[in-house]
């Protein structure tokens, strides 16, 4: 029988980097969640922003298999929900001379967001 210790030491083994299932499980449920708030749109109201925010949880959480509470602290970065608060996230697309990749429109968009948000925190340091 194949555990979850096997499948992560795998993963480390052919990626000789720190990683687990879990990394993967973050990374699509960043991803969901960044895609349904875009789809919903910016909102109009601090109210309509936050009744947004719990939609997008919980069809994240649908989709991972997960209570709403476990998906937000766990599987959703947490600068997506203040990307969709600040309205960053509608500036972010996924650039149409990027290389091409076989990440979805919607990962490009969380690659750019998080590196976005990685370099303004390096910059404060």
């Amino acid at each position: 029988m194949i555990g979850s210790g096997d499948v992560n030491d795998y993963l480390r083994e052919i990626t000789g980097q720190d990683i687990t299932a879990k990394d993967f499980r973050t990374w699509h449920g960043t991803g969901h969640m960044f895609f349904q708030l875009t789809e919903l749109g910016p909102a109009r109201s601090e109210t309509e922003a936050k009744r947004n925010i719990v939609a997008a949880i919980k069809a994240t959480a649908g989709k991972l298999g997960n209570r709403p509470a476990t998906c937000r602290n766990y599987y959703v970065h947490p600068v997506v929900i203040e990307s969709y608060l600040s309205k960053q996230m509608f500036q972010i697309r996924a650039s149409e001379g990027a290389p091409k990749t076989t990440l979805r429109n919607e990962e490009v968009a969380v690659l750019q967001l998080l590196q976005q948000c990685n370099s303004h925190t390096a910059a404060r340091a």
